[in-house]
Order: C-alpha cells, then sequence, then structure tokens
C-alpha cells in the first residue's frame, strides 16, 4: 500500500514540474528483495508499455528499450 501512495505522490510532483501529465511506476521494490526501491516515470502510454512487458515476465530496462 506504501508504493502506491508513494507513486501518486511522484506522478503528482513530477508532473507539476514537468507541467504535464506523468505516471509513475516501481519497477524495483526492496521488500521484494531488490537491492533498491526503483521508480520511472513517463507518459502513461509508455508505464502502460512498461508495466505490460512486465507483466509478461520482461525486465523493465528491456521493455524500456523496445521503444527506441
Amino acid at each position: 500500500m506504501k508504493s502506491h501512495y508513494t507513486t501518486g505522490l511522484f506522478a503528482d510532483f513530477f508532473g507539476r514540474v514537468a507541467s504535464v501529465p506523468l505516471a509513475v511506476l516501481e519497477v524495483e521494490c526492496r521488500s521484494c528483495g531488490a537491492p533498491q526501491c526503483r521508480f520511472i516515470a513517463g507518459s502513461a502510454e509508455v508505464m502502460h508499455h512498461v508495466y505490460e512487458q512486465m507483466a509478461a515476465g520482461k525486465d523493465y530496462a528491456t521493455a524500456l528499450n523496445e521503444l527506441e
């Protein structure tokens, strides 16, 4: 539950700084065994792509590289 609150705060903060709507996705989590928590921010379309690819078993870096 805590990460949902954090991603919402990050999305609002960075969206205000960038003056565009942004979505934030947590892609690594310490409570799940990662060495650190890691969040990425981008458009809703990009975050949706990353989320779908991670749900299919890919890591977030591969999903982001597919967009280039």
